[in-house]
């Protein structure tokens, strides 16, 4: 059972990597399974059957398309508001299931998920209500960037494809009937009336009703940093913890009554409540997917139990496997199903090589580190303090604080409590393991980075664990894989005499890291938004993390326009930085002091030499202060402009002449009608001209004429929106070489916004 799988779940996995999605003329291949598991074996039977599977799958549940006079322009639509809606300082996002959707001279019928915003909205949404909305959608177009997260990919797991915004006056069409999710909604308001302060109260309906859009970045930070994210999340911990509670309550009563022991054991008799206990806790979770993947693995134990199976058994972790595949294989792109089988393989492991009384002792270190290169493979940061902390917190969650607010809410709901005491108590408690956790936070060491330290403390746990029981061969094998793995894993080096430039798509703004042999250098870092998100914390510092870059030489910001800068905070406060240069840098709310541009400033790393352009002098203001930057090695040049407008272009070809020729120009302004002058396209002469914008923006960047000014140049356009992130490695003797990010590593659920624009000189022309 474990052999086959796992070779399903290779399958599966092989089908998610795919750029496109096959035809279903690939399902007549079903019939065939049977003579090649005679002929072939088993396990090329199940590949096959994981792969066949998961593509009948995807064309079965694949979300349906929206009309396409509907994209891009206000309709209006009626529908249902479904899920959670989670608003904050003005906004509230929610998914919206529309069945009518209506223009000024056509309707169309359906069903399409949407997942919608809306901002100063004179009533926030609720569950099950009825709704007429105008609204203005677009396809979900997600970042893509080396380590990201995959947004897109995200929400079209729940269905959804569209996204957009309320715009104009609302009608609610009625208040709507009875669902898990008004029940849910009703209860998460319950307990943001009862609990205090709001950080303990979001805490509580995160352990509740699985609700963690209360928790600001700032908490998810702490979890993350403590490696405790796992203990706001209900998946296994919290799903069995209630299982475990009511397994022990009816094995306990079930003792007293000797005529019923004799018919079924106390130890039989509790897996049914437990079940039970189990699947009412996932309801309430709103069976949101790692609830789903934890309530399978337990219902697979407690039948295991209920028909005198083993239930600490690699088979019934398989059997448990498979159910979740079979369920929902889109599971395997998503990081709590990997962390979700680990770690129970790995408590599994503990188990069979040390028993005893003090098992336990070992189960947590073994966890929290031999989950390790799981983390780094779906990029989330390991902690150092993982395993301390998780031996107190996960007592302190589990005895007490998750207990707590399962009773407080069960007297707030059924009972209707009248006193206040209960609720002020586990509000003092949440506050308690939230300060507690910030505390053990600030002592995190920083990972020391590098991909193989990522597998060395994974390796010792389970050498320390397995030691004595598995062979010096297994123990070899187990250490040669590790190494294998981390240095497949590990980017490339630029080479030694050249450079490497990534621009990152972080939509209308710009972000670029630069890296020499040695050096590293981060030029922009993007915007930032009033809802709390900065493309600093969601692609700069995921794309460093992956680089296993330990600091940054250099952070440059061009200037103090928000689409450029707005991402420094999270990364100052992420990654060490030795030295801040800006053109604005009296403007930059920093915690530290940014030093001038200083146009004629330079300086040499591992061979490539980097010059400063612009500012001529310092003060300057707005996006004629961009600090403009020359980097070149060999004859290969690069050209970083920031927002330089079109007047300070022609004093910077005036001061510089020839110097400005180039390979590689990052268009200014994203590519804006006031930039990217005649004179300066004429002077720069690159093969290349990037722009940095987001897909759909409402400028229309880059304008046309900018482009095809480029174009009579003789450059070719790349684009981020478009192309995704762009990575360009310059050597002195092999010229430029590029990766599109989306073009080599798309996806098939993703939108390709390339089909939809025009991609080529030669096209515009056309």
């Amino acid at each position: 059972m474990v052999p086959g799988t796992l070779a399903f779940l290779g399958g599966v996995l092989l089908f998610y990597s795919l750029p496109s999605l096959p035809s279903t003329a690939w399902l007549v291949a079903i019939p065939a399974l049977w003579p090649v598991r005679r002929f072939a074996g088993g396990l090329p039977a199940w590949f096959c059957a994981g792969l066949l599977y998961s593509l009948a799958h995807a064309h079965w549940n694949r979300p349906p398309s929206l009309p396409e006079a509907a994209l891009g322009r206000t309709v209006v639509v009626e529908g249902e508001v479904t899920g959670l809606p989670h608003c904050r300082a003005r906004r509230c996002a929610f998914l919206f299931d529309a069945h009518v959707l209506e223009t000024a001279d056509r309707r169309w019928r359906g069903r399409w998920r949407l997942r919608l915003a809306a901002y100063d909205a004179s009533a926030a949404p609720v569950p099950g209500e009825r709704w007429r909305l105008p609204v203005r959608v677009r396809s979900v177009v997600g970042y893509r960037n080396p380590g990201g997260f995959d947004y897109a990919g995200w929400l079209y797991a729940r269905g959804v494809r569209y996204s957009g915004y309320v715009k104009g006056e609302t009608l609610r069409l009625a208040t709507g009937r009875w669902s898990l999710d008004r029940l849910r909604w009703k209860l998460s308001q319950a307990l943001d009336a009862v609990v205090k302060p709001s950080r303990a109260a979001a805490l509580v309906r995160a352990l509740v009703v699985g609700d963690r859009g209360g928790l600001t970045h700032e908490d998810k930070a702490v979890f993350a940093a403590t490696g405790t994210s796992h203990l706001v999340a209900i998946s296994g911990l919290h799903v069995g913890l209630v299982a475990g509670f009511a397994w022990w309550v009816t094995a306990g009563l079930w003792r007293f009554v000797p005529g019923l022991c004799g018919r079924w054991p106390a130890r039989v008799a509790g897996a049914p409540a437990a079940m039970a206990a189990a699947l009412a806790y996932a309801a309430l979770a709103g069976f949101s997917l790692p609830t789903r993947r934890a309530l399978v693995m337990l219902l697979v134990a407690a039948a295991a139990v209920i028909l005198r199976r083993h239930a600490v058994s690699w088979r019934v972790l398989a059997v448990a496997a498979l159910l979740v595949l079979v369920m929902d294989p889109q599971s395997v792109r998503e990081a709590g199903f990997w962390l979700s089988f680990g770690a129970v393989a790995l408590i599994f492991l503990v188990l069979r090589h040390r028993p005893g009384r003090f098992s336990w002792l070992w189960v947590q270190p073994v966890v929290s580190l031999g989950l390790n290169p799981v983390l780094a493979l779906q990029g989330m940061v390991p902690s150092l303090l993982s395993p301390l902390v998780n031996l107190l917190a996960v007592p302190a969650f589990s005895f007490l604080l998750v207990p707590s607010a399962l009773v407080v809410t069960g007297m707030e709901w059924a009972l209707d409590w009248p006193g206040n005491l209960p609720a002020v108590v586990l509000g003092g408690m949440a506050e308690a393991a939230m300060d507690a956790l910030a505390w053990a936070a600030r002592w995190n060491p920083a990972w020391p980075g590098g991909g193989f330290m990522v597998w060395v403390p994974a390796f010792l746990a389970v050498t320390a664990v397995t030691a004595g029981r598995w062979s010096v061969r297994r123990l070899g094998l187990l250490a040669f894989g590790c190494a294998l793995v981390s240095m497949l894993g590990r980017p490339p080096s630029p080479p030694r005499d050249g450079f490497e430039l990534t621009l990152l798509d972080v939509g209308q703004g710009l972000a670029a890291v630069v890296r020499t042999r040695h050096h590293l250098m981060v030029y922009d870092t993007g915007p930032a938004f009033a809802s709390g998100f900065d493309t600093g914390r969601a692609v700069v510092v995921p794309y460093l993390r992956r680089l296993d870059a330990t600091r940054v030489d250099l952070l440059v910001l061009s200037h103090a326009d928000q689409d450029h800068q707005g991402g420094a905070g999270s990364l100052l406060r992420a990654v060490p930085v030795e030295a801040v240069l800006s053109g604005e840098p009296e403007r930059l709310a920093l915690r530290r002091v940014a030093a001038p541009c200083r146009a004629g400033d330079r300086w040499w790393w591992d061979g490539v030499r980097f010059e400063v352009l612009w500012p001529e002098r310092v003060g300057a203001r707005g996006n004629d202060a961009s600090c403009v930057l020359r980097i070149s090695v060999g004859e290969q040049v690069l050209l970083l402009t920031g927002d330089l407008e079109a007047a300070a272009e022609k004093r910077l070809v005036a001061r510089w002449g020839p110097r400005l020729a180039a390979t590689v120009v990052v268009a200014a302004h994203h590519g804006s009608a006031g930039s990217s002058s005649s004179s300066f396209v004429a002077a720069t002469r690159p093969r290349w001209v990037l722009f940095s914008a987001g897909h759909g923006n409402r400028w229309g960047f880059p304008r046309p004429e900018v482009v095809a000014r480029w174009c009579r140049s003789g450059a070719q356009p790349l684009n981020t929106a478009t192309s995704g992130a762009l990575r360009l490695t310059f050597s002195a003797q092999g010229g430029v070489r590029i990766d599109r990010w989306r073009r080599f590593h798309g996806r098939w659920w993703e939108f390709r916004p390339h089909r939809h624009r025009q991609r080529s000189c030669g096209m515009i022309e056309g």
